[in-house]
Parts: structure tokens; C-alpha cells; sequence
């Protein structure tokens, strides 16, 4: 017998900040090119003000607050900076910041010696448009005294097994009532379900948001906590704590993804 359904799934991170991702510096090291979560620039007081003093006209736009974003490397355990960009049109600032810092670069590179504390990088950017900062794949946790690199930790996040072995959709079918199927296919069904893990994406609370056909609701929370485990997000070394939304919709006519 041939069921046609077609579920589609949504995870969105609800996230309590509200405010838009920042074009982040870029700091090389070693082989790997990093993102920096803040600009080592920014240990200077009133930088942005003082740029704008020299350079007038700087831009801004609500994902770059503070108008330049720069680049930087690690040389012998040494932080330089190497390039400052005005965001939107990526005119080198270079002569600004030695007029401000009373330092000129050599050789293209300028010692950094006024970093120091605790600065995080990022590698990999998770490709979640939903998120309002990025998350990554691998962190870094770097601190410096006087741009001296005293100590590196990297911190490396396992994915979720389930994401990368099994389809979301077919699990849904494969472990939802069969005679709840047949229901579901004459008319068709959406739903929404908010989700929340733990730092391994072991699913600890599922809530129905909305749903079309509400005598099915606690099928699909018995089916979705039997997932293995949803997406877990990690900023700078700790749990980013999130509630997942996933949206279920299923219709007769749309896809053949089950048969039996």
C-alpha cells in the first residue's frame, strides 16, 4: 500500500537578543582563518569616536556599529595587526590608526602590544540564518598580555549524530502511528512544536504551539522524543541555551516519502 505525505522541517533558534550579527575581524593563525567575536581595536578608548574625528564621513550600518573592522595575525606568539577596513567601503584605514596609536606599521604589520585578556575566535560558521550572532563549529580562547599570546585552548563541537546518519522526514514517518497516517493523508496536517535540549541535544521539554488537527498532538510529542537528538549551540565555551520551533506540515499529494 503507497501513502503519500511530505513533511517539512523547520528549526529556528529563538534567541533573546535582538541585535544583528556584526561584521567580525579576522584573525590568522597558523594555518586556520578565525573570526574574532571582538575587536582587539576596541581595547583602545573611544576608537570608533576617535577615527571619526580623522576620517569624516564614516559609514555605518546596523551590522557594523562601530564603522572599521580589521585584520590580524600571530607571529612567534606575537598579536600584529595588519589591515583596518571602513565596513561599507572597504577603504583601508591604515594611516588613521597610526595617526591615533602613534605607531606606524612595518613591513605591513603593526605590534599589538596594548591587547591583553581574553579574546575569542571562532572557525566553521554554522549556517543558521535564524541566530543573531554567529556560531561556530570550533572556538578558540586566546589570552595575551601586552599582544604576548600567554595561552590558546580550542574548543571543538560534536554535531548531532542524528543530523549527519538518518532524515529527519523519514523518522517522523517511520515512527508515527500508521493508522494516524492514513488519517492524516485525507486532509492533510500542520504543526508546530517548540523543543529544548540539553548541551548533548537530548530533548528535555517538548510544548504543541499550533496545531490543525489538535487529537494528534500527543503522537508527534510521543514520535519527537524519540529523536536521538536535535542541535545544540556552544558561544564562547558554554551552552547556548535555545528552544528549537519545528514545524511539521503533511499533505496527501505532495511528496512520496513513505511506503509500505
Amino acid at each position: 500500500m503507497k501513502r503519500t505525505a511530505y513533511i517539512i522541517l523547520l528549526l529556528v533558534l529563538s534567541i533573546q537578543s535582538k541585535a544583528t550579527n556584526q561584521i567580525e575581524d579576522i584573525l590568522y593563525y597558523g594555518q586556520d582563518k578565525l573570526h574574532l567575536y571582538e575587536s582587539p581595536l576596541e581595547q583602545i578608548d573611544n576608537i570608533s569616536l576617535k577615527i571619526d574625528n580623522l576620517k569624516k564621513n564614516l559609514s555605518y550600518s546596523s551590522d557594523c556599529h562601530r564603522s572599521f573592522y580589521a585584520e590580524w595575525t600571530i607571529i612567534n606568539n606575537e598579536l600584529f595587526l595588519q589591515n583596518v577596513y571602513e565596513c561599507n567601503s572597504n577603504i583601508k584605514l591604515n594611516s588613521t590608526i597610526e595617526q591615533i596609536l602613534g605607531c606606524k606599521f612595518k613591513n605591513g604589520l603593526m605590534k599589538a602590544n596594548w591587547v591583553n585578556g581574553e579574546l575569542w575566535a571562532g572557525k566553521d560558521p554554522v549556517p543558521e540564518e535564524s541566530l543573531y550572532i554567529t556560531i561556530f563549529k570550533h572556538e578558540y580562547k586566546f589570552k595575551f598580555n601586552n599582544g604576548y599570546l600567554n595561552c590558546e585552548n580550542k574548543f571543538d563541537y560534536t554535531p548531532c549524530k542524528y543530523d549527519n546518519e538518518y532524515n529527519l522526514n523519514e523518522f517522523i514517518l517511520k515512527n508515527i502511528d500508521k493508522n494516524i497516517i492514513n488519517e492524516i493523508n485525507k486532509t492533510g496536517i500542520e504543526l508546530s512544536a517548540s523543543v529544548t535540549s540539553n548541551n548533548s541535544g537530548v530533548i528535555a521539554n517538548i510544548t504543541i504551539d499550533s496545531s490543525s488537527k489538535t487529537i494528534y498532538n500527543d503522537e508527534f510529542i510521543r514520535v519527537l522524543k524519540k529523536l536521538p537528538c536535535v542541535k545544540t549551540y556552544f558561544y564562547k565555551g558554554n551552552f547556548y541555551c535555545s528552544t528549537q520551533s519545528i514545524v511539521i506540515k503533511i499533505y496527501k499529494e505532495e511528496l512520496d516519502i513513505y511506503e509500505e
